[in-house]
């Protein structure tokens, strides 16, 4: 029953941005896209790894998820960065105008964030994370927004740049849970340090950039609706990299704090 309903939800937002504006169509064929990925690849590529077949129902979905995930991320991160090295409107009217390449970015992020919600829904996965079920929903309703308005899409693309940091955070993920631990595995040590390097230089400052230059074009904004949704938004995309900084620093001392040792046995005499 969830799962035609999802169906159902997901085709009727298809529809409708395709008859509000046809350039959607890239929001519609990513969605699709990561959805057959999801399907097809990602069930060979896991049977692939050693410890996919150890680890719970749960876990097994989880893996599968964060492995698009990291996909995604790669792929997000290399059209955002693209588009802000090749062409990009972030020195003039960078909330009415857009180029090709930040359409792209952030249609194709679109579309991955529609069929990310439908998996953490359909799966069960927001048990654990029920924060990725809101940021999702926050995302979609400002991203959609920008790009049916076309108002603000290059601070959207900028803001995908964090997405690099991601990259490692799922690598790190998958490694885990493939049984590596940072005490043995040099792979695991090198993604740590770029997962730090990057949430600074990829997360921490495009996002502030980004608040910084929302409020600061708040007079490009024709309609002051779409700046206070622009503006709440990166406001509380901040908030949550506030708290991914905590969860990151939590799995940075779990990963590196030493093996427990196993019980010592000890021999029990009994007295006559």
């Amino acid at each position: 029953m969830l799962t035609e309903a999802l169906v159902i939800t997901w085709i009727s937002m298809c529809a409708t941005m395709l008859y509000t504006d046809p350039r959607l169509w890239i929001v519609v064929t990513s969605s699709l896209a990561f959805a057959i990925v999801r399907v097809v690849v990602v069930p060979l590529a896991s049977a692939k790894v050693k410890a996919f077949p150890t680890l719970s129902t749960f876990g097994q979905l989880l893996f599968s998820n964060t492995l698009v995930s990291m996909l995604h991320s790669a792929l997000s991160s290399l059209l955002a960065i693209s588009a802000l090295l090749t062409s990009h409107s972030l020195n003039g009217d960078y909330v009415s105008t857009v180029t090709r390449g930040e359409f792209l970015a952030t249609s194709v992020s679109t579309g991955y964030f529609a069929y990310d919600l439908w998996d953490y829904v359909l799966n069960g996965l927001y048990v654990k994370s029920p924060g990725i079920v809101v940021h999702h929903v926050v995302v979609l309703i400002c991203y959609i927004s920008a790009l049916t308005k076309t108002v603000g899409v290059p601070l959207l693309s900028l803001a995908l740049v964090c997405e690099l940091q991601s990259v490692f955070m799922h690598a790190r993920k998958l490694l885990v849970m493939s049984n590596f631990s940072v005490r043995l595995s040099p792979l695991l040590q090198w993604v740590w340090r770029a997962q730090w390097v990057s949430f600074t230089v990829a997360r921490f400052i495009p996002h502030v950039a980004v608040a910084v230059l929302t409020y600061q074009g708040k007079h490009l904004f024709v309609q002051q609706i779409h700046f206070a949704m622009a503006f709440g938004g990166i406001i509380f995309i901040n908030l949550l990299n506030v708290q991914l900084l905590f969860d990151v620093r939590k799995a940075c001392r779990k990963d590196s704090a030493p093996p427990k040792a196993p019980p010592s046995s000890v021999s029990v005499l009994k007295t006559p």
